[in-house]
């Protein structure tokens, strides 16, 4: 990989978050950090849109609204340890929102660029075939949900954990993937679906064991992964209890008056209703009551321009589905246990059916149930096979392994390429430009 190449991309993209330093943005009416003073660096301030905003609260005040529940811990703590850090040796210098912000986009950034290495050889070892690594490495580089992975969400290091659990997985180290999983599963709430990679990676085990007690084993293992998976889910539910139920105390006057303002439920006024409930399970809760997620809640008129967001990905995932199960009925009804390979290390081969599975289970929940919008992230952050995708469909031009700046704008603009070539890579490079602009000037890309 040419890594100074990725380097310089990388950086055009944080350019592109300066423009609120140039350019009028929009004020909509939605959640901003409560507390925050004129110091706060006005210079980053394109990477703390929207949710971005609960984050770089949650990292500096902790969990002070109900609402904020809804974004789970890890990233949050990562930010406020990073910044305590940063505060301590600059002392003096920069106030500590400052500092959320700016390690905020050093910790994903740095996360970013790691992950490209790791989607790199987690591509090469499963299709042996670098001209096709090194496309899903162009096309990750220039993710739709690039300004998600350099501003303050959680995608970035969730993908980090994601994509590193399946490259251990796919290295025979099952214990160590699902250390990762778990961790991303205190990141995102979807990393709790990671249970299907281990148990795909174990179901293939089980297919060629004869001896009994070697299958007991083997299902005892899966019981203990899926238990360290799921174990932060569980440890949330109790800390968000502890929180809100059991100490209860009130925040500071000025978050509790921002609170009350925007008619947000503060911890310590009172209790919450599922506080009684036989198992308080918040999470869901919060997503029905504040973010109005639910079965087909979000299918309003008004949000016809999200779901005209969210199509490209869908479309994508489900026309490659479509292709790799077309004339493969055997891979469905065997979860892909056995079964002949396609055409070439490159071509729809076994090692897709999980990752299609995945991608396809995510397309329909959000379609179905999420604000559709966000599954664009979800998915260029939940699995590699967006990118994957966009290296199967793109191979009319060979880009080399250590590509220079000269092939990657040739690999784009080169124009003789079938039609489903030109708008795959116009997606790609379309979202990632456009994406890091209107959220950087508050416009409504989330």
């Amino acid at each position: 990989m040419n890594f100074k190449l990725i380097a310089r991309v990388n950086l055009i993209f944080v350019a592109l978050i300066l423009l609120p330093c140039f350019f009028p943005s929009h004020d909509p009416d939605v959640f901003r950090a409560p507390c925050e003073n004129n110091k706060t660096s006005q210079l980053l301030i394109g990477i703390t849109r929207w949710d971005a905003e609960y984050f770089r609260s949650i990292g500096k005040h902790g969990y002070v609204y109900e609402n904020q529940l809804a974004f789970f811990p890890l990233f949050p703590l990562a930010l406020n340890l990073s910044a305590n850090i940063l505060y301590f040796f600059l002392f003096g210098y920069i106030n500590f929102s400052t500092c959320i912000i700016f390690v905020g986009l050093i910790v994903n950034l740095s996360f970013h660029v790691i992950t490209t290495i790791i989607l790199h050889k987690l591509t090469d070892l499963t299709f042996h075939d670098k001209k096709f690594t090194t496309r899903a490495v162009i096309f990750y580089v220039f993710s739709p949900a690039k300004i998600f992975f350099i501003s303050l969400y959680s995608e970035s290091l969730f993908c980090f954990f994601t994509f590193s659990g399946l490259y251990y997985l796919k290295n025979n180290k099952p214990f160590k993937a699902t250390l990762l999983f778990s961790l991303s599963a205190a990141t995102r709430s979807n990393g709790i679906l990671n249970i299907g990679y281990i148990l795909y990676y174990h179901l293939n085990k089980i297919y060629l064991i004869e001896k009994f007690h070697e299958i007991v084993g083997c299902i005892l293992q899966i019981l203990l992964e899926v238990c360290l998976i799921v174990l932060p889910f569980i440890a949330y539910l109790w800390y968000g209890y502890y929180l809100f139920c059991e100490k209860a105390s009130l925040p500071s006057d000025c978050i509790l008056e921002y609170g009350i303002m925007r008619n947000y439920n503060v911890r310590g006024m009172f209790k919450p209703d599922w506080c009684s409930s036989y198992i308080p399970n918040f999470y869901g809760h919060i997503q029905r009551y504040h973010w109005n997620v639910g079965f087909l809640r979000y299918y309003e008129v008004k949000q016809v321009p999200n779901f005209l967001l969210a199509f490209p990905v869908i479309l994508l995932v489900m026309i490659f589905a479509a292709t790799f199960f077309n004339g493969r009925r055997d891979l469905i009804f065997n979860l892909g246990l056995k079964g002949s390979d396609g055409n070439g290390p490159a071509g729809l081969i076994r090692s897709f059916y999980p990752f299609v599975v995945h991608g396809v289970f995510l397309c329909v929940f959000g379609l179905l149930f999420m604000h559709v919008q966000v599954t664009t992230r979800m998915v260029a952050s939940s699995s590699p096979l967006l990118y994957w995708i966009g290296a199967w469909i793109c191979k009319t031009y060979a880009i080399n392994r250590n590509f220079n700046f000269d092939d990657v704008f040739i690999f784009f603009a080169n124009t003789s390429v079938p039609y489903i070539e030109k708008a795959t890579k116009l997606f790609f490079v379309g979202y990632s430009i456009i994406g890091c602009v209107a959220f950087s000037l508050y416009l409504p890309w989330t």
